[in-house]
């Protein structure tokens, strides 16, 4: 699954009770992704490099927790690329 750094992370609602360990890193990010961050400020707050990232949200999609939600398209407002580019540019900085 290709994955870019400014993609939106969504999580879905899991009819299914979800049996996290304290402390499980995936756990983490599902919480993350109630806030719908970008894949660079999951790895910046989960603390791991972008790959790993990447690795952990494509499993947790490809296990039904999260959605990935479109990014920007051609017609896109500049407060729209702005935003967007603020939001990745913070998770970076916080790497």
């Amino acid at each position: 699954m290709e994955l870019a750094l400014e993609a939106l992370i969504q999580v879905l609602p899991d009819p299914e009770n979800r049996n996290w360990e304290l402390g499980d890193i995936e756990a983490t990010i599902v919480v993350l992704c109630a806030q719908s961050p970008s894949l660079a400020e999951i790895a910046a707050r989960v603390g791991v490099p972008i790959g790993v990232a990447r690795v952990l949200v494509a499993d947790l999609v490809e296990a039904g927790h999260l959605r990935i939600l479109a990014t920007l398209q051609e017609d896109a407002s500049d407060s729209e690329r702005r935003e967007l580019i603020e939001r990745v540019l913070g998770g970076l900085r916080q790497i």
